[in-house]
């Protein structure tokens, strides 16, 4: 009997397999999972009231595989190759505070302070636009970069 082959099914065995693995293999599995997400499901019906929820947990559940990979390859030292998926966290999530403070931690750590102070800035702005303003973290670590005085938290 041929069996169906969806990528969503494929997403979905990769998550298992990084919630069930450790160091290479589980990024492996975080990567792809994040290579089969095509997007939000269902996006050319967007007021589809039913898919809303699969929808939304499809969305979380990639988000989330980012800002796990970016964080084990942070974690590793390999600052570069975390780039890229703390950017995507943040594409995905514009509010994703703690995925701003991971891209300014990985651009200093590779002693790019302008692109540091870059994602700052556009942390601040994008914050603002939710009504919210920066955690004393991200207050914090915006003070590590050079040239940027530290504000109270209001």
């Amino acid at each position: 009997r041929d069996r169906l082959d969806v990528d969503l099914d494929r997403f979905r065995r990769a998550l298992v397999k990084a919630s069930a693995s450790h160091d290479s293999p589980r990024r492996d599995a975080l990567a792809e999972a994040i290579d089969l997400y095509r997007g939000p499901l269902f996006a050319t019906d967007p007021f589809e009231e039913w898919v809303w929820p699969h929808r939304d947990r499809l969305s979380w559940q990639h988000l989330d595989a980012l800002i796990q990979l970016a964080e084990a390859e942070d974690t590793e030292g390999r600052h570069e190759q975390a780039l890229p998926h703390w950017s995507a966290a943040i594409e995905a999530d514009p509010a994703a505070e703690h995925a701003y403070r991971g891209l300014i931690r990985c651009y200093l750590a590779l002693g790019r302070t302008a692109d540091a102070l870059r994602v700052l800035t556009r942390c601040q702005q994008a914050l603002a636009d939710f009504g919210v303003v920066p955690s004393p973290e991200t207050l914090a670590l915006g003070g590590q970069i050079p040239g940027v005085r530290q504000e109270p938290s209001r």
